[in-house]
This record gives C-alpha cells, structure tokens and sequence, in this order.
C-alpha cells in the first residue's frame, strides 16, 4: 500500500476513534470505546470490499493517486490485477480484526481488550505493510513498462532482455538490452567528436537504425532520415552532413560512417560506462525525406516528443494485447510510419522485433513459431492474399496494423486467406 494511502486510512481511523472517544465522554461509560475495533473495521471493509464488485478496486485506486503515470499505459492491466489480489488480502485483515475485537468486547480485563484491539492488530497490520511493499518492488520489476528513447535510464531493463531477433524468434539469434546500452554508448564516443550539429541516417537493418538513432539523438544530433542510397539522391540531400550507414560506400571522401565498422573499433571503456545523458525531446528534430534528384526534395520534420506521444496513444489503446507478440514488418523504416511502428514502439514496449525488414509474402511461412504483429500496408497484404495456397502464409493468431489502423484477427484472416476480392 502506498503512503498516501497509508496517510488516508490514519486519518479515517483518528476521525472514528475521536468520533468513539467523544461519544464515551458524552455517555460516561468506556464500554462503547470497545465497539471502536468493529466499527473501524466494518467501514473499511466495506469501502474496500464494494470496489470489489464496482471497480476500480481501492487500492487500485491509491496508487493512481501516487503514481499518475499508470493510467494509460503498458503494465496498467497487470497492476489493476495486482491491486485486486492486495484489496482482497485487506479484505480479510479486517474481517481478521473485526472478528478479534468482536471475541474480546465483554473481556474484564482492559489491558487484555488492548492488547487484542491495539497491539495484535497492528503487528498484523505492520507485517503486511512490510510484506505487501517486498512483494509489489518483485511484481515492479516484472511488469511491462514503457521505456522512451529520451528517457533512458541504464538500469531500465534487465541486460539479458532481447531487444530484437534475426529470422524468427525460435533461432535464438538476440540483441539485448546490454548489447543496446554497449552498442549506442561505443557510437556516441565518435559522434560526440562531431562538430556538425545534423546527420544523415540510412539503415536497413533495423537494428543498426535503433542503436545509430539514439546515439544521435544522444548526442543531440538533427537526424536527416534518407529515403535511398543512391549516390545522386544522397549527394542532392546530404551536403557536407556526415552520413551513417549500413551500406559500405567505397568513396572515402563522402563524409560516410559505417555503422558496423565503427562498433568493432576500440573503445575507452571509462566512456562506455559514462552516464547517459538528459534530453529534452522538444528539441530534438527528425527531418524525413520523401523525395529526390528526380524530383523536388520534400521533407516532414517531426520532434521526437510527436513520435513518443504517438507511442503513448498506441500502447494506450492496443498495449495489452500487443505485448503477447512479437514484431516483424514489412514497411521501410525510412519513413516516419515505418519508423515509428517498425522499431521505435516495440522498442519503447520492450517488444522483440525483427531485425530485417520482409520484403516478399512468402517469409511469412516461417513465422509460425510464436504470434506475431506485422507492421504492414495495403499493398503488400493484396500480394500475400493472391498468392495460390496463401493459407500456409497465416502465422499464429495474427495481428496487422497498416496505415489505416489496426485489423483484428477475424478481418485479417479473411484478407490473407480469402483474397481481398470483396
């Protein structure tokens, strides 16, 4: 239970015994203060137990008030569950010391009354306020919690939590936690030595993409996002910026960093444990571009505040069940939807995704070792749906979001194994 609601039930508990002492004095007589036990406690076992049946649950209730972070996000089911269990177990220490005080009304002696009303009940009390707090740190640390890229904290994850995954999950082919903290922290000491203030970015693995992105926003880096590689489009975009890649680009006058290359440098292992820095997420600009030397350059820029509210209102909506799957996608993460859905929100989540991005229907045969969410768009699904025995692309308990939404498993079973003719 939390202080503030430790804090309310002693002021309830001090308004009712002032409330009994009162009424003693008024009447004369000590004998009304022994109901004080059973009163207190059928009060609250009633306010705790009605919650019960019409929730949310009390102690539910308490720790909203103490943490407003809870509403809305990723482990919100798993604490209302938590609180149930812990309201019940209240439940039944008052029925526990309503019924001793009930035992001890006619008791001759008052230091035993005491004894049993005051000194029991508290010792009672204190053990589960010790216990309780033991066991919900346990539970806080299993609950699914959201993590946001400008806020990350070292100690945010377990460094044996996997990250993302090569092929299909079953592979066993991980990146963890650890590997992202020692990964982002080797990129940061050489961008760090980097007078410019923008980068470009091209990265189609989406693990290089994660770990190079944060470092630069780390290092407090504008992010040019490339739409391609080609050497026309990069030179028209790029200007003297320096580029991050996982392509090997042989001109070494580019300005052009290997991601790969640089993560098997040396590195000062005093930098690597450093601190990891304070963002303010308002000023930290992604620019996407959308076009090219064929045509006129077009580019969104979004701070990263407007993708980690974007994450808030997904996992808010949809955060329960997409924590059951993994993540695979179809869509190119150079672009803001990609981006977003493909790597930033499964990140944020705590959700394995995998590391490359499905470019033809067919891989979809081989994820039939767990669920999985498929980060999709229109196009691609009409390509699965005409494929001849498209049953056998089906993964298990299939869930698809595409640019228009989500699709629950009954539509898109239907699409995927019914064609998309209707």
């Amino acid at each position: 239970m939390t202080s503030h609601a430790q804090r309310i039930l002693k002021i309830i508990s001090i308004s009712l015994l002032l409330a009994a002492v009162a009424l003693c004095f008024a009447t004369g007589s000590l004998f009304i203060l022994k109901f004080y036990p059973i009163i207190i406690n059928l009060v609250f076992l009633y306010a705790f137990g009605i919650t019960l049946f019409f929730p949310p649950t009390m102690i539910f209730v308490f720790a909203t008030l103490q943490d407003k972070t809870i509403k809305g996000s990723l482990g919100e089911k798993s604490v209302q569950a938590y609180c149930r269990k812990v309201t019940i177990v209240w439940c039944g220490l008052f029925i526990v010391n309503g019924s001793i005080g009930a035992l001890t009304i006619f008791l001759d002696s008052n230091l035993l009354w005491a004894i049993c009303n005051a000194g029991i009940p508290n010792v009672l009390m204190g053990a589960l306020f010790l216990g309780e707090f033991i066991v919900r740190k346990r539970v806080q640390r299993s609950n699914p919690k959201e993590v946001a890229i400008s806020a990350l904290k070292s100690k945010a994850r377990l460094n044996s939590k996997v990250v993302c995954f090569e092929g299909t999950y079953s592979e066993g082919h991980f990146k963890t936690w650890g590997d992202f903290l020692n990964e982002t922290a080797k990129l940061r000491v050489f961008i760090n030595k980097i007078e410019s203030k923008r980068c470009m970015l091209y990265c189609e693995d989406y693990w290089y993409l994660l770990i190079a992105f944060t470092a630069l926003i780390q290092c407090k880096k504008e992010i040019l996002f490339s739409a391609n590689i080609k050497p026309d489009y990069i030179k028209d975009l790029k200007g003297s910026a320096p580029f991050f890649t996982d392509h090997v680009i042989s001109d070494e006058k580019s300005n052009t960093y290997n991601i790969a290359a640089l993560l098997d440098t040396q590195c000062d292992k005093k930098a690597l444990n450093e601190k990891l820095p304070v963002l303010n997420a308002d000023e930290i600009s992604i620019v996407m571009y959308t076009s090219g030397s064929i045509g006129e350059l077009k580019e969104a820029v979004k701070r990263l505040t407007d993708l980690e509210n974007d994450n808030k209102i997904i996992i808010s909506k949809w955060g329960d069940e997409l924590i059951k799957r993994n993540f695979c996608s179809t869509v190119s993460q150079q672009h803001i939807y990609g981006l977003l859905y493909s790597v930033l929100l499964p990140f944020t989540a705590g959700i394995p995704f995998r590391r490359s991005r499905i470019e033809f229907p067919e891989e979809l045969e081989k994820l039939t070792d767990s669920e999985y969410t498929l980060i999709s768009d229109s196009a691609f699904l009409e390509r699965a749906a005409k494929i001849e025995n498209n049953k056998s692309i089906i993964h298990n308990s299939p869930q698809i979001f595409t640019s228009g939404g989500i699709i629950n498993v009954q539509i898109s079973k239907k699409e995927l194994v019914g064609g998309l003719n209707e």
